[in-house]
């Protein structure tokens, strides 16, 4: 508590300063908007304006139509330097009609057919058009008037007919074919107090409904579904044009803007996209004006994409790869280079021998949307390694809703085959044990067995469940439930907000996977010594669920999100083959296990937007556990005449108990000062720190029954619960624990930061954010040996590290930008790896020992990124970078007798990672207009594809990394070469996707590639073990069948390579997932 205190002293006492700082800077110079940390989006190239004539000849030519009695309707809204334009006449046929009001608008009905259109202020004219109408037409006209006399004026003309740009398309569609309407709606505010624009009015192109916002800001509408050209105006602000707002058939978008003041319009028209939380333009908004290299995937892309969890949402990012279907790797760097944090705040792991979080835990459903952080800068936690993943969840949405999801899936190699089960628990399904598995509890009351005599030994071992029979059953098909609510209202002149999900899902999963082992003869001749083949069944339940309250006002909103996930596995295997270590008999092992892990988190926030600084503070405490219970393992030996025997002495049958339990609490505040606010450059100041703690217990208790030969022929019989009945312990099975002493450890690590950061912006030409972070860190770890020990082994370090970064952005043009960063970052041990207890990795089965002289590894990154937006929804990047490494920690293999190998962690003494990355998003609606338009000698692709509308709802985008690596490791240990690529790393990787996004319906087709990664480094001459290149394929369709109803459905792995683990070009390993199809009905209620 100290030392919270004394935190927030410290920083009360900085704030008090810059404040008064501030203040009197106020007097001298103006003020950067509250809020000006980020610039605004940079504008999109206008088109071009043109002479009223040719403005003339393009409307008429496309057009012949006879003229109809009945009135069109025209909206004229006129600008001028981003203003509003008052008093602009309107004549039709020499006919005055009006003249424009305050908001630059004005409605009028004109007659239908061929007219001539003119604009005239003062008597002089300055538009002229020859216009024709149908009859009952609505068309909107937005004139950008010229800032001299020289110029051409800018004309946009949309109908209810179709069309943009003085090209009236016609769209015969019926509106039912469109689908149903959606709802807009949003909040307008002043981009430089915040405060809520009043009596605003939006212009929808095409249609002739609009919207005015009320006194608190906020406008509603009602729109058929489609992409719209939305305008915003108000007299006393600079007019917003905002293209592709896209309104989803039965659904709510939210859409808030910000609108400057009139004086600081710019000249040009500022062409931008609305913040549709989560939608693929929000998404390039806030990647494009990021302080650093950045890459970000929305709740709209991972909904396109089928992607039920953050993991799976990730394998769509540049230069990222997914291992084990859970755990990001970065630019092909290893698991622990990676950091993940919620909402700002770091994330526990609820995998004692993983520091990164297993992402699959998080259902994409609750996200809004998944930011990959390339490079640092000051104010990330110092432990951002190699790159940062940071999750953020949805925001309160504006009206009331709820939503009911039901699936069901399929396996190819799973679903309604035969799996491997064993006798559990009455709420296995759920993903919790009902205490089937728990130690019994005289066990657990004794901290050691070995204290006891042997008949209370034997009388604890008696109450040990008799379950070890492994059966066949027929497996089901997938299943998932998901619910979704929310709403808010209006209160105390604010707005609260409450949005809830729940949600669950379970499959199995069988995989028949062949394990090899070989040894060395010499050169690259590798002998096979282990050859077996593995059968096992993954029973995988999930449970999650999220409570989020929030309340906004004008300038400050607090936030509480409540989260629980937990996932578990239970597993039975059965592994077949010829054992090298066990005279190169036929064994037969067989595995039951059950593994959960849980993370629940607390987490409050605050915003607070004054005029003189900007104030964000947020606070978490939370929990993070797991739970192994009752891990059995057995082994049967193959005899001579082909029957198979259990294997008594000395391996019996082990029972082994784990669990894991974190702790953690954590504080951060960040304050953002506007230094200097002038027209051709502005100055941010930005102070922090932050706070993290985390507390361990880790227990594990081993025991071992072992069956003696006086059982004779019911050693034959292949259900172990035949021979190990409660009456034959201390009989003719002996019971013993064998917990070893380093079994137990506990651990507590501490991170204290502070930061100073500068933002300095020459707008549309440059940025620089420079900082540094100072950090405090101690970790130690307690390793408790027992009384056959020599003592406890403390293991562990403390430090200081200062950690600057710099990124500098050069703004090219109007819609370019080129990035260049440098950085220095940390990556420290996890608690599991400073004890020298010996531990399971649940994943592999691998044994694994800590090392207590480990110490934390430093980075220095180096990034070079150019990056394009075509438009709103557009992008094109390219970029390098390298990453060197001091002391970077690596997995290292020690021997242990004379055939066997265990796996630590050490020290290298240096890395160097390089790479390039790609990536590219663009609309097909290009390639119709380039083809359309192109010329003659196309032929009839020239007419098909400029008449194929559907092209403008489709969309391709991709990815591609290529990467080096090579790490340097001490001329010590068994390890075959002393420089490899770092574990884990791919090659390349690839990501592309086709889509289309229609009213009603959506496709998306999804390909993966990820290229060699190393897997395990070579021993005792051996090569080293590659993952080899694999090749995903993946399909999602949805269809908005009604209103209330969307029919959706996924299918993965359509390809089903085959997965191999090679040893110098010998399989190692090797197996088959299977294609995977899911089907889904959501049902939204509002």
């Amino acid at each position: 508590m100290t030392r919270q205190l004394t935190f927030f002293g410290a920083f009360c006492a900085v704030f008090a300063c810059l404040t008064a700082v501030q203040v009197d800077a106020a007097n001298d110079e103006p003020r950067a908007p509250s809020g000006a940390a980020n610039e605004a989006p940079a504008p999109a190239k206008r088109s071009q304006a043109r002479e009223p004539a040719a403005a003339a000849e393009s409307i008429a030519e496309p057009l012949q139509a006879e003229k109809h009695a009945a009135p069109a309707q025209l909206s004229l809204v006129v600008f001028e330097r981003g203003n509003p334009v008052r008093g602009i006449e309107l004549k039709v046929n020499g006919k005055r009609h009006g003249v424009t009001d305050a908001d630059g608008a004005l409605w009028a009905n004109i007659p239908s057919g061929r007219r001539d259109v003119v604009l005239v202020r003062d008597g002089k004219r300055l538009v002229e058009l020859d216009f024709l109408t149908d009859a009952g037409e609505s068309l909107q006209m937005l004139v950008t008037l010229p800032e001299t006399p020289a110029a051409k004026p800018r004309i946009d003309v949309a109908s209810t007919a179709g069309g943009e740009q003085v090209k009236i398309v016609r769209d015969d569609t019926p509106l039912e074919e469109k689908g149903p309407p959606g709802a807009l709606s949003g909040r307008i505010v002043a981009a430089d107090s915040g405060a809520p624009i009043s009596g605003a009015r939006l212009y929808f192109a095409g249609q002739a409904t609009d919207a005015t916002t009320d006194q608190n800001g906020r406008y509603a509408v009602e729109l058929p579904a489609g992409n719209y050209r939305l305008s915003v105006v108000h007299p006393d602000y600079a007019t917003q044009k905002l293209d592709n707002v896209r309104v989803i058939p039965g659904k709510q978008v939210t859409s808030n803007i910000e609108l400057s003041p009139a004086g600081l319009a710019l000249a040009d028209y500022v062409v931008t996209a609305p913040y549709v939380e989560g939608s693929i333009s929000s998404v390039f908004d806030t990647q494009r004006e990021a302080e650093g290299v950045i890459d970000i995937i929305g709740a709209e892309q991972m909904a396109r994409t089928g992607d039920s969890d953050a993991a799976q949402a990730l394998g769509r990012v540049t230069g990222l790869t997914i291992e084990d279907g859970q755990y990001a790797v970065i630019r092909g760097q290893p698991e622990r280079y990676t950091f993940s944090t919620f909402n700002g705040s770091p994330l526990p792991s609820p995998d004692p021998i993983q520091r990164i979080v297993p992402l699959d835990l998080f259902p994409a459903g609750v996200l809004k949307s998944i930011a990959v952080q390339k490079s640092y800068t000051a104010d990330q936690p110092g432990e951002f390694g190699g790159g940062l993943i940071a999750l953020s969840t949805r925001d309160i949405p504006d009206e009331a809703f709820g939503a009911v999801s039901v699936s069901t899936g399929f396996n190819s190699v799973s679903t309604n085959k035969d799996g491997l089960t064993y006798a559990g628990g009455g709420t296995d399904f759920l993903g919790f044990d009902d205490g089937t598995r728990e130690l019994p509890s005289a066990a657990a009351s004794e901290e050691n067995l070995g204290n006891l005599s042997i008949d209370q030994q034997n009388a604890i071992g008696a109450q040990f469940p008799n379950s070890y029979n492994v059966t066949n059953e027929t497996l089901p098909p997938d299943s998932g439930l998901s619910i979704v609510g929310g709403g808010a209202f209006d209160l105390v002149g604010g707005k609260i907000g409450v949005l809830g999900s729940f949600a669950w899902d379970r499959e199995y999963r069988n995989r028949e996977q062949i394990e090899r082992t070989y040894s060395a003869a010499g050169g690259d001749t590798l002998i096979l010594a282990n050859d077996f083949t593995s059968r096992r069944t993954d029973m995988l339940a999930s449970l999650s669920s999220l409570l989020a309250f929030s309340a906004e006002w004008d300038r400050t909103k607090l936030s509480s999100n409540t989260f629980f996930i937990q996932d578990t596995t239970g597993r039975t295997e059965v592994i077949e083959g010829l054992d090298a270590t066990s005279e190169d008999n036929f064994v037969r092992d067989s595995l039951l296990s059950w593994d959960e892990q849980q993370l629940l988190v607390q987490q409050v926030l605050g915003e607070h937007d004054f005029d003189f600084v900007k104030l964000g503070w947020r606070g978490l405490i939370g929990s993070g556990s797991r739970d192994a219970p009752d891990r059995r393992t057995y082994r049967y030996q193959q005899l001579p005449d082909q029957s198979f025997i259990f294997v008594g002495d000395p391996s019996g049958v082990t029972r082994e108990y784990n669990e894991t339990q974190d702790s953690i609490s954590g504080l951060g505040l960040d304050i953002t000062v506007p230094v200097i606010a002038r027209a051709g450059f502005k100055a941010d100041a930005k102070i922090g720190g932050s706070m993290f703690d985390q507390t361990r217990e880790s227990q594990t208790r081993r025991f071992i029954f072992t069956p003696t030969d006086e059982l004779g022929e019911a050693l034959f019989s292949p259900n172990p619960e035949e021979f190990l009945q409660p009456d034959q312990i201390g009989e003719s099975v002996t019971f013993t624990e064998e917990t070893l002493g380093i079994d137990d450890y506990s651990g507590e690590t501490s991170v204290d930061g502070v930061y100073l950061m500068g933002d300095f912006r020459v707008p549309k030409v440059a940025r620089l954010v420079a900082g540094v972070r100072r950090e405090e860190a101690q970790f130690s770890a307690l390793t408790f040996q027992g009384a056959e020990g020599d003592g406890d082994v403390p293991g562990g370090f403390e430090g200081e590290d200062i950690l600057p970064a710099v990124d500098f952005t050069y703004f090219w043009g109007e819609t370019m930008q080129i990035r260049a960063a440098w950085g220095k970052t940390v990556s420290r041990p996890n608690l599991n790896e400073l004890s020298p207890a010996v531990y399971i990795d649940p994943r592999t089965g691998d044994e694994f020992v800590g090392n207590p002289d480990l110490q934390p590894a430093e980075i220095t990154s180096y990034d070079l990124r150019w990056e394009w937006y075509p438009s709103s929804t557009e992008q094109l990047t390219a970029g390098v970078f390298r990453k060197d490494y001091t002391d970077p920690i690596e997995l290292t293999l020690q021997p242990l007798g004379e055939s066997s190998i265990l796996n630590s962690v050490d020290n290298a003494d240096e890395a160097i990672v390089t790479g390039l990355e790609i990536s590219a998003r663009g609309g097909l609606e290009r390639l119709r207009e380039g083809i359309g338009g192109g010329p003659r000698w196309f032929g009839p692709v020239r007419g098909w594809v400029g008449g194929a509308g559907w092209l403008d709802n489709m969309y391709v985008q991709g990815n591609a990394a290529f990467i080096d690596s090579e790490v340097m490791l001490a001329e010590t240990g068994v390890a075959t070469q002393s420089a490899r690529p770092l574990q884990g790393q791919a090659a390349n990787i690839f990501n592309l996707q086709l889509g289309y996004d229609g009213a009603t319906h959506d496709f998306t087709l999804a390909y993966n590639r990820v290229g060699e990664r190393l897997y395990r480094p070579g021993t005792q001459t051996r090569p080293n073990i590659f993952r080899e290149p694999v090749d995903l394929l993946d399909a999602t369709y949805r269809f908005q069948a009604w209103d209330a109803l969307t029919v959706g459905l996924e299918l993965s792995n359509l390809l089903n390579p085959t997965l191999n683990i090679t040893q110098g070009g010998q399989i190692y390993e090797s197996y088959e997932a299977g294609i995977s199809a899911s089907l889904f009905l959501n049902w939204t209620l509002r």
